[in-house]
């Protein structure tokens, strides 16, 4: 038993995950979320037959015991992490603390819920070529549930198995260097085109930059030296962007006779996300840099 909670709230069981692993949440941001101090349950959304409804909250009345507080209705309705089927609510996960969990919490009567199982999940984030922002993937006895996908014998940057055929390849092309990078793994469609970065949830070295300091990166490598852009997981760069020193502008691989202004790459990366890794050495390898560019999702490291 593992105590998720103050003693004197109460502690949650761990038992087995029974439909859970049919489950996926969607956003990051729907993620619900337990405050100890409030002993309050948030789920930012919740399916209910055809209807959704946001801004969801249970209070912890003790003994394993939630009494719905309020919600929003949403319409239209739109996509929900959590699902209540009139009999049981599912929370694929909630965070407590620094731990998530997946939970299923059984509808006693008058919209009163007691605590069925709670089983901690490993997290990740990932993008996706439709999706903008950081949504949730779990982990859980070597399955990975992401974007409603149940993918198998995963293991991070090493191994992974779509029974459904929608990924059929991956990759993680940077992650032998011998120093900081964003650790990441790509998975591609049956097109063979990118259409997922996953990497682990918790890195405290990783922090959030800007297109300038990925761009003065490139500049400042060693000559003809930048950053590679991956557009499939073939583990094989698409295009590579370097400097052009002494001059401050860049060449796209392969050609070495077109140059390009920093102003020009900058804004290859508007509305891109970019990360970096802390540490030493601090070079361009450090970054990751996630863009979509009309059709065009891609990475660069």
């Amino acid at each position: 038993m593992r105590n998720l909670f103050p003693s004197s709230v109460l502690r949650w069981p761990r038992l087995t995950v029974l439909l859970l692993l049919l489950l996926v949440t969607q956003a990051w941001s729907q993620e619900a979320t337990y405050n100890s101090a409030t002993n309050i349950v948030t789920i930012p959304a919740v399916r209910f037959g055809n209807a959704t409804y946001t801004n969801v909250t249970l209070a912890n009345i003790g003994n394993f015991t939630f009494t719905f507080q309020g919600a929003t209705p949403q319409v239209p309705a739109g996509p929900a992490a959590a699902v209540f089927d009139g009999t049981v609510l599912t929370l694929p996960s909630v965070r407590v603390g620094a731990i998530s969990y997946a939970a299923i919490l059984r509808h006693i009567g008058n919209l009163t819920f007691t605590l069925q199982s709670a089983t901690e999940v490993q997290t990740y984030i990932y993008y996706s070529k439709t999706v903008h922002t950081p949504q949730i993937a779990t982990l859980y006895n070597g399955t990975l549930s992401m974007d409603g996908m149940q993918i198998t014998d995963f293991s991070f940057g090493a191994a992974a198995s779509d029974s459904s055929g929608q990924l059929v390849q991956w990759a993680s092309p940077w992650n032998n260097y011998n120093q900081p990078v964003v650790q990441a793994m790509l998975f591609c469609g049956g097109d063979e085109k990118l259409a997922y970065v996953l990497m682990p949830r918790e890195d405290t070295a990783r922090v959030a930059s800007t297109a300038l300091d990925l761009v003065t990166s490139i500049h400042d490598a060693s000559q003809y030296d930048g950053v590679s852009i991956y557009r499939n997981c073939f583990g094989s760069f698409s295009d590579k962007w370097l400097n052009n020193l002494p001059n401050a502008n860049y060449f796209l691989w392969s050609d070495t006779f077109t140059t390009y202004s920093s102003a020009f790459v900058m804004n290859q990366l508007s509305g891109a996300v970019i990360l970096r890794e802390q540490g030493q050495p601090s070079n361009q390898h450090n970054f990751l840099g996630i863009t979509w560019r009309g059709n065009i999702f891609e990475v660069w490291q």
